[in-house]
């Protein structure tokens, strides 16, 4: 009966095929054995979805309620462009290729609301009346930045909270996710290309 039983048992072993960890194609990671389908669907989908964040152009580094840091790769700017309102000072720069100067001296303006503005060719100081605590954009190469307190419809629009690359706010949460759609963001990036005179031949 002992030898029978320990028969059995061996040809038990050799018939039972050797089990075979499921490997996700998608991340390579081995996942557990018996694990649902619909599981390892959703850990593809998570996987995929933070795939196309690290495709696209921008993603958000660092950001606490007002104010964000984050990287465009999309519109790499050629050195630095921005503005700045503080209570009631304004300050706005450029350094970028292919934008406009900024103009010399006492500066005044239609639809400015400054009582008085001194440029220096790249760079503008200014005073006000206050409307905010802060707001501004800036940009320098990929880099970007953005702050308003009070939020607002061009700078910062939702609150934000990131960190190393990890965005909790706003939604969705997850890793090299993109910044709220800045208006403002948008504008310093516009190229304006310097009107050159058109010379003839007599």
């Amino acid at each position: 009966m002992l030898a029978a039983h320990k028969a059995n048992h061996h040809r038990t072993a050799r018939t039972t095929p050797p089990t075979i960890p499921y490997t996700n194609m998608v991340t390579n990671r081995p996942e557990r054995e018996g694990a649902p389908t619909s599981a390892r669907h959703d850990t593809v989908q998570e996987e995929v979805h933070e795939s196309e964040a690290c495709l696209n152009g921008r993603c958000m580094f660092m950001a606490l309620g007002c104010c964000f840091t984050g990287c465009d790769f999309d519109n790499i700017m050629l050195c630095s462009k921005g503005n700045l309102e503080c209570l009631c000072m304004t300050h706005e720069h450029c350094l970028a290729a292919n934008h406009d100067a900024l103009g010399i001296g006492l500066l005044r303006s239609d639809d400015s609301k400054e009582c008085c503005k001194l440029g220096m060719f790249c760079c503008t100081c200014g005073c006000k009346v206050p409307e905010v605590i802060c707001k501004g954009v800036t940009q320098f190469l990929c880099l970007v930045q953005a702050q308003a307190l009070p939020l607002d419809k061009e700078n910062v629009t939702v609150p934000v909270c990131a960190l190393c690359c990890y965005t909790c706010s706003p939604e969705p949460m997850g890793c090299v996710e993109p910044y709220p759609e800045s208006e403002a963001l948008n504008k310093i990036t516009e190229f304006t290309t310097p009107a050159s005179e058109v010379i003839t031949r007599q």
